[in-house]
């Protein structure tokens, strides 16, 4: 299911979370084909994420855009680079 994401956004997703929730899942394939999606589960079970993950990848594959950077695992989200980007929290 990451595939359909950008790469910079598959890798992040993938460093922090284990995998996606079948919420997740499900609404990502609706998604992906481009229609509207109503997505009703349980609190905590990934809707907002899967929302706003697909609309940053298409932000980050807009030509001419690069507007998603993962932050790196080992270096701190304070410091010089906070102005280079938008960080994916």
């Amino acid at each position: 299911m990451l595939s359909r994401f950008n790469p910079q956004i598959a890798t992040w997703f993938a460093e922090v979370f284990a995998e996606p929730t079948p919420v997740q899942k499900a609404a990502w394939e609706k998604i992906s084909l481009g229609g509207n999606t109503l997505i009703v589960a349980p609190t905590g079970s990934g809707k907002t994420l899967a929302a706003f993950l697909w609309a940053i990848n298409g932000l980050s594959v807009a030509s001419g855009q690069t507007v998603a950077f993962p932050a790196p695992k080992n270096k701190p989200l304070a410091g010089k680079e906070t102005n280079q980007g938008v960080k994916v929290l």
